[in-house]
């Protein structure tokens, strides 16, 4: 019985020791503080804008899914875990070794400003000889 409750007073002792209240870094050593904490270093990224206008005189070759250079779209994402992000889809056209090449460049950030999610990938398209007359 002694034995015993001399092991519990040691188990109790080393897990209270390893509370600290004034220490805001993790028990395994690394240092790393709270990863959710607001930083005052962080800045949002700016927002994609096309680079020329929108030409009124183009025809899209693809009515189920029209590239129109120069044009914006914005989007609204929510995600499973609840989170929800800014959507902003921008299409450029340009050429490459004599072939209309349609850049697809898209934003996602987080209502937040981007601390969670910002990511800005890029889609190229070329579009075919005689896609449209």
């Amino acid at each position: 019985m002694i034995r015993s409750s001399s092991g519990i007073i040691l188990l109790a002792a080393l897990a209270l020791s390893g509370c600290n209240s004034n220490n805001n870094s993790n028990s395994n050593g690394n240092g790393n503080g709270n990863a959710n904490a607001n930083r005052s270093d962080f800045k949002t990224p700016t927002a994609i804008k096309p680079a020329s206008a929108v030409d009124p005189n183009f025809k899209s070759c693809n009515p189920f899914y029209p590239l129109v250079p120069g044009s914006t779209a914005k989007y609204v994402l929510v995600y499973s875990s609840g989170l929800v992000a800014d959507a902003t889809v921008v299409v450029d056209s340009s050429e490459e070794n004599g072939r209309r090449v349609f850049t697809e460049r898209t934003q996602i950030i987080d209502r937040s400003g981007g601390l969670q999610i910002a990511s800005q990938p890029r889609r190229n398209m070329f579009a075919t000889v005689n896609a449209c007359s």
